[in-house]
């Protein structure tokens, strides 16, 4: 399962809260039970991804079972993970 959104900086606030919040459309919980983020990654990493991004690329995360991408072009993609490794780094590909 996939769930995709784009984030835009001049309506959607803060990058990290964005993610989260597009993480608990897609495991179908309240924001407030989605674990913290910044034991996966760092905080400023996905909100300096988001507000200023790379010209090509994409951040790929593992958290709570769900990968994370973060695509330059602003779309933030929430896929159910097969693996339960949530502690794999962060990969900027570019």
């Amino acid at each position: 399962m996939i769930t995709s959104s784009r984030y835009d900086p001049s309506t959607d606030g803060c990058p990290v809260n964005f993610v989260i919040g597009l993480v608990a459309v897609h495991r179908h919980v309240d924001p407030i039970d989605v674990p913290e983020l910044p034991y996966y990654i760092d905080a400023d990493l996905i909100n300096d991804f988001l507000r200023d991004p790379p010209e090509h690329g994409h951040l790929q995360f593992e958290w709570e079972e769900v990968t994370i991408v973060l695509n330059a072009d602003r779309h933030v993609d929430a896929i159910s993970s097969v693996s339960t490794d949530s502690e794999s780094p962060a990969m900027l590909k570019q």
